[in-house]
C-alpha cells in the first residue's frame, strides 16, 4: 500500500493537477472470488483515502456495474477481456451478482507473453530491439551509389532502409534490465494489437495455415483489382508488422488468427505439422520491395504451440455459467444484454464470434435472442469503466451515497461495506 500511496499522489499531483482534500474520490473495485479478500481490500482503501490522502469522501463501485452503467444497462451481464484476466459477472438493478462471477487468467498480458515467447522460439528467433538502443548510423557514400555484394535485403542505387537506423546500430543505451524488457514487450504488444484478430468461424486443427492460404490469394486478387499497385507502398503488409528504426518485419501469418482464438478456444491446438507444410510452399507474407524480414517465418514457431495458463476458460463459457448462476427470471434479459469491454476486447471480429459462440450454447427450445454490445469506439470499450463511474458520480441521487469522512471515525473502517453494497 505505500506503493499505491505514491502512484496516487503522482495521479493527483502530476496527473490532474488536483489537490484530494478538495474532491471526493470514487474508485473502482475489481471483483474477486474470495469475498473476504475484496472486504480487506476496500477497507485498506478507504483507510488510505481518509488518513494519508485526506479526502472529504469516498465511494467504492464494483466494476462491473460501472460498466454496465457506461452502456446505459441497469441489468446486464458484463464480460470484460483485460490485462490480468477475462471475466463475466451479472448486474442486477445496478448490482453486481457476486455468485455469478466467473473469471480466467487468460487475459491480454497472457497473450501477449505467448506471443513473445513464441517469437522468440522461431528459428532463427525474432527478436525486436526497443528504440533506445538503436543510434543512426552514416551510409557510406560508396553504398549507396552501388549497393553491397551480397545483397540480403540491400538495395542497389536506391539505399537500403536499414542503412540509416539498421539493426547493427544497436547498442546498450545504459539502462536497466528491466527497462529493456519492458519497451521490447510493449512492441511485442504493439504488434499483437495492430496484427491480431478473431477468424470468423472457429479455427480447426490445421490453425491459421490454410486460413493464411486463402488470405494471401484473396489480397493478391484485391491488388491486381486496383491496378497491380504496392501492398507495402502505404504501410504495414496484411500479415506481418513493420518494427520501428527500420529494423525488418515480423511474419505474424500464424499467430494473426491463432492467438485471438485462444480466448474462444483455450484449448486451441493448432498442428503443427499443417504449418510447417504451407509454411515450406509459400514464400512468406507479402512485404514492401526491398524489406527484410526480422527472425525465422511464423511457421517455424508453430512447433512451440501456445502454453496457455491453467485454469484458462473461454469467454463464451464465462458468459454462459455467470448466467447459470443468476437467477431464473433475469436470465433471458442478461441474454439479451452482453455487454463486452475491456482493452483486450478490441480485436477485429471478436463480439461477433462470442455472440455465434453464446448462441450455441443456448437450447433450440428456449428461443432466446443472444446480443452482444459494444461500445461505439474503441475508447469507450477500453475505459468503460471509467465512463461509467463519470456517469454515476455526476447524478443527483448519488450524492446521498458518499461515506463522508465523519461516518469513517464514527463506524470505523466497516462502514465502508455499509455504504458501498
Amino acid at each position: 500500500w505505500d506503493s499505491a500511496e505514491a502512484m496516487w499522489w503522482h495521479l493527483f499531483s502530476n496527473c490532474m493537477y488536483a489537490d484530494p482534500r478538495d474532491h471526493p474520490l470514487l474508485v473502482s473495485e475489481r471483483l474477486t472470488a474470495d469475498m473476504t479478500v475484496g472486504m480487506t481490500q476496500r477497507e485498506a482503501l478507504a483507510q488510505l483515502a481518509f488518513e494519508k490522502l485526506d479526502c472529504p469522501a469516498i465511494f467504492v463501485a464494483k466494476g462491473p456495474v460501472l460498466t454496465a452503467f457506461a452502456s446505459g444497462r441497469p441489468t446486464a451481464l458484463v464480460v470484460e477481456v483485460g490485462a490480468l484476466e477475462a471475466s463475466a459477472c451479472a448486474v442486477h438493478d445496478g448490482f453486481a451478482l457476486h455468485k455469478s462471477l466467473n473469471a480466467s487468467p487468460l487475459g491480454g498480458d497472457a497473450l501477449t507473453t505467448l506471443l513473445q515467447q513464441r517469437l522468440a522460439a522461431r528459428s532463427p528467433p525474432a527478436e525486436p530491439i526497443p528504440l533506445f538502443r538503436l543510434r543512426k548510423t552514416a551510409t557510406p557514400a560508396g553504398a549507396a551509389a552501388g549497393g553491397t555484394a551480397g545483397g540480403g535485403g540491400q538495395a542497389a542505387g536506391g539505399g537500403d532502409p536499414m542503412d540509416a537506423d539498421g539493426a547493427a546500430g544497436a547498442e546498450a543505451a545504459g539502462a536497466d534490465a528491466s527497462f529493456d524488457s519492458w519497451h521490447v514487450r510493449k512492441l511485442v504488444e504493439d504488434a499483437k494489437q495492430a496484427c491480431c484478430q478473431v477468424a470468423e468461424v472457429a479455427l480447426g486443427p490445421g490453425g491459421a495455415a490454410g486460413v493464411a492460404e486463402a488470405g494471401a490469394a484473396e489480397t493478391g486478387a484485391a491488388s491486381a483489382a486496383a491496378g497491380g499497385a504496392d501492398s507495402g507502398a502505404g504501410g504495414k503488409a496484411p500479415h506481418a508488422y513493420e518494427l520501428p528504426g527500420r529494423q525488418g518485419w515480423i511474419d505474424m501469418t500464424l499467430e494473426r488468427l491463432e492467438l485471438a482464438e485462444l480466448l474462444l478456444q483455450p484449448a486451441f491446438k493448432a498442428s503443427a505439422a499443417a504449418a510447417m507444410s504451407a509454411g515450406s510452399g509459400r514464400a512468406g507474407p507479402q512485404l514492401p520491395e526491398r524489406a527484410v524480414l526480422k527472425g525465422g517465418a511464423s511457421s517455424s514457431g508453430a512447433p512451440f504451440g501456445y502454453p496457455i495458463p491453467a485454469g484458462s476458460r473461454s469467454l463464451a463459457d464465462l458468459a454462459s455459467a455467470a448466467i447459470a448462476a443468476s437467477d431464473p427470471d433475469i436470465r433471458r434479459e442478461l441474454f439479451s444484454s452482453v455487454v463486452l469491454a475491456g482493452g483486450s476486447s478490441l480485436f477485429p471480429g471478436l463480439s461477433e464470434r462470442l455472440q455465434a459462440d453464446l448462441a450455441a450454447t443456448v437450447p433450440q427450445l428456449l428461443s432466446l435472442k443472444v446480443k452482444v454490445l459494444t461500445a461505439t469506439t474503441p475508447v469507450e470499450r477500453q475505459h468503460a469503466a471509467w465512463i461509467g463511474g463519470s456517469i454515476l458520480a455526476s447524478l443527483g441521487s448519488f450524492q446521498q451515497l458518499w461515506m463522508s469522512r465523519k461516518e469513517w471515525e464514527e463506524e470505523g473502517p466497516s462502514a465502508i461495506h455499509r455504504k458501498c453494497p
